[in-house]
């Protein structure tokens, strides 16, 4: 699939939202017309009636009832024009992101942020122009939590291979996942899935146990008299003293009963209109035909046909319309001794202690079926990007070539990448030698950082299920440990340096404590803040310390003194880098990787090119 297939399908839809736009807000002008049309008549009708002595409500009907039917119209048209709106936007974030100008325009993640994480922040996993702003398009906060917890936790590799069979068959519905978009904001705008959840996982209310089913099944009775005992009595068959005794007790029994019928009456209305809005969501999945095994055991999760969510939440729903009839007030005195409002709460309560665990599941699913397309998305709007291979038991990254997913294609500059067991070759290392350390020199902005960021991405995206930047990309499953950007705190009272050394014992303690788990390192410009001597004496100790668990890396340096630890740790350790030239008084770096250590530094030239003096 071509750049141009993603173009043309965002181009096209955005022209349909817009036309559908178009003509809705034709059909709104006409209603404002309709509405002025309307009170002219209705005006025109007052002074005809006032004139003619015939003053009378008959003449105000006919309009009122039409000022009516145009309010329920208008009303549906501007919810109508809110939803295309919502489209039209979906197409314009695809459209933005394929002209690499969606940086700052989407969620940052920041509230997922946790600074003392092993490499979210120094692969730019959150914040302006991140990875999780670049994947996003879940519209609810389950849903944005799942793709956090992807970017953050690895998964299994059975996991991973269910989630890229789900991504390749949602990647290209783009209607389904436009209108996922869609319903997702009203699901955002109109509920607090947390709250909802609460609701759903709450203990029962005393319905069955205690003081409180004796109060019920007194109700019970209590009703079916009151329904035997007034006709009689008002038909003079009985005596009104009977009645009166039972109304009696009727006040004392529904006041027992208050505080749980208002238990219910305080959520219910609220948590239903949730679900109905959460509901419309499920029903793109209850609809829409999959195959992949992931997709189709997510809408098993959501029951049976007879337990599907829309049949369940009508049902809920005709309950509460029930019982909401306890709020007219012209009803009351006839459903008061009925125990009308008890008895419906009752089956309220019913509902959600049968299907409570259910809504948390719904809620779960929507999160899922969120993540999935945004990585869906993520694919469909980058057509070169390959699945990786997940292979478990063997040590190895390797790729082909590999880029920096969050680069504009234009700009972006791929290198092979290999470490693992007998995975050199003629790009790096020796023919089948084994490589666990890339040890990457280099000269100022040459690319040293970024191509740590590139592999530690990608790695990311790899373990979450999602494509890679690159081609014929295999790894095994491992952890990532990474030392990329640390900075002083004034509030913490840290250096840089310190800062530094913290991050790298978190790094070394990871690979200690995850056993035969493996572990990526990735560490960049390692120990600069010290002098030559320490810092090559404690990045030795390093990486052997890192070397001696199962683990695979790589390691940035301007100090060429570090270059010769292959000489020191092993052939596992491999010499690359990259290098610059100086035409003309101007730095040209072409960003591609070579085998080696890099022969000259261009500190310096930087600083005349700046203008020092030196």
């Amino acid at each position: 699939m071509s750049h141009a297939v993603p173009m043309n399908a965002y181009q096209e839809g955005l022209a349909a939202r817009q036309a559908d736009l178009s003509r809705l807000l034709s059909r709104d002008r006409l209603s404002v017309r309709a509405r002025l049309g309307l009170a002219v008549a209705l005006v025109a009708v007052l002074v005809y009636a006032y004139k003619n002595h015939d003053i009378s409500a008959r003449w105000a009907l006919l309009p009122t009832v039409a000022f009516a039917a145009l309010w329920v119209y208008e009303s549906r048209l501007a919810e109508r024009r809110a939803r295309v709106a919502r489209g039209i936007a979906f197409f314009e974030r695809g459209l933005a992101r394929l002209g690499d100008e969606w940086a700052g325009r989407g969620d940052t993640g920041d509230t997922f942020f946790d600074p003392e994480h092993p490499y979210a922040s120094d692969l730019d996993v959150f914040g302006r122009g991140s990875l999780f702003e670049r994947l996003n398009e879940a519209r609810t906060a389950p849903g944005q939590r799942r793709l956090a917890d992807w970017l953050l936790s690895p998964a299994s590799p059975q996991e991973i291979r269910d989630r890229q069979a789900a991504v390749a068959e949602l990647a290209p519905k783009v209607e389904l996942r436009e209108k996922l978009a869609v319903v997702g904001a009203d699901v955002r705008a109109q509920t607090q899935p947390e709250a909802l959840r609460r609701w759903a996982e709450a203990p029962p209310l005393p319905w069955s146990r205690g003081h409180t089913a004796l109060l019920v099944a007194l109700a019970l009775v209590l009703a079916t008299a009151f329904a035997v005992i007034a006709p009689l009595a008002f038909t003079g068959r009985l005596s009104g003293w009977a009645l009166l005794a039972i109304l009696v007790v009727d006040l004392f029994v529904m006041r027992a009963l208050l505080d749980a019928v208002l238990q219910v009456a305080r959520e219910v209305n609220h948590r239903l209109s949730e679900l109905q809005v959460m509901g419309a969501l499920l029903e793109l999945l209850e609809q829409t035909p999959f195959d992949a095994p992931r997709l189709l055991h997510m809408r098993k999760r959501l029951g049976t046909r007879s337990e599907r969510p829309s049949r369940l939440i009508a049902r809920l729903s005709r309950r509460v319309g029930f019982f909401d009839a306890y709020r007219n007030q012209l009803l009351i005195p006839l459903l008061w001794p009925l125990y009308w409002a008890p008895l419906w709460a009752l089956t309220i309560e019913s509902w959600r202690r049968t299907h409570g665990h259910t809504v948390t599941v719904w809620i779960d699913v929507v999160a899922e079926l969120e993540a999935l397309c945004s990585v869906a998305g993520f694919a469909f709007e980058n057509p070169t990007f390959e699945n990786p291979v997940i292979e478990p038991g063997e040590l190895r990254f390797t790729a082909r070539v590999l880029g920096h997913p969050l680069l504009p294609g234009a700009k972006r500059v791929s290198n092979p990448a290999r470490l693992g067991h007998k995975t050199g070759g003629k790009d790096i290392g020796d023919p089948g030698q084994s490589i666990r350390l890339l040890m990457v020199s280099g000269s100022n902005m040459s690319g040293k950082s970024t191509y740590l960021r590139t592999i530690g991405l990608n790695a990311v995206l790899a373990q979450a299920g999602s494509v890679v930047c690159g081609q014929d990309v295999r790894l095994c499953p491992f952890d990532i440990g990474a030392s990329i950007r640390v900075s002083d705190s004034l509030q913490e009272g840290r250096s840089r340096f310190f800062a530094e050394l913290l991050r790298v014992r978190q790094v070394v303690a990871l690979a200690a404590a995850n056993g035969p788990r493996p572990v990526l390192f990735l560490l960049d410009e390692i120990f600069a803040g010290t002098n030559s001597e320490d810092r090559r004496a404690g990045a030795a100790g390093v990486v052997k310390a890192l070397m001696t668990h199962n683990t695979l890396g790589l390691v940035t340096t301007h100090d060429l003194a570090l270059t010769r630890l292959p000489e020191t740790l092993g052939p596992e350790v491999v010499n690359v880098h990259f290098q610059d030239r100086l035409d003309d008084g101007h730095m040209h770096f072409d960003y591609t990787l070579r085998t080696g250590v890099v022969q000259k530094s261009n500190a310096l030239a930087l600083m005349r090119a700046v203008g020092l003096d030196v």
